[in-house]
């Protein structure tokens, strides 16, 4: 249960979730290892870090494919030796009104084992952050 009264879980968009292993409650335990995805946003971009891929940037493609889901699209991370597959889902877009994504605004690079994707952020999104 929520401290604010309802029973379902928040989903955690921006950051981190608050996660312990509890050893008398779970079984089983991530392995550290594995990859791991966070979303770190700034002023002018959306950052996706994805910390635990030891391979060369040459390997890695990012781009930006339509998806059932979703009439906004998704950014999808792959790797060319098929080792890691993630769609990333653009929810705070979606909730903006925003109805298509453009491929010039996302680049990524890769250093110390962490995929760095950023999205530069439309217009009418910093519009509505700055007014808020």
């Amino acid at each position: 249960p929520r401290t604010d009264g309802g029973d379902e879980r928040r989903t955690v968009e921006v950051g981190n979730e608050a996660t312990a292993f509890n050893p008398d409650r779970d079984l089983l335990k991530e392995s550290n290892d594995q990859p791991v995805l966070t979303r770190q946003d700034d002023k002018e971009f959306c950052i996706w870090r994805i910390r635990n891929l030891p391979y060369p940037k040459d390997v890695f493609s990012v781009t930006l494919e339509g998806s059932s889901t979703s009439k906004l699209g998704e950014i999808v991370v792959r790797t060319s030796n098929k080792k890691y597959y993630k769609r990333i889902q653009l929810p705070d877009f979606e909730r903006n009104g925003l109805t298509q994504l453009e491929a010039a605004n996302l680049t990524f690079d890769h250093s110390n084992n962490t995929l760095i994707i950023k999205y530069k952020k439309p217009l009418a999104v910093l519009a509505l952050e700055n007014g808020a």
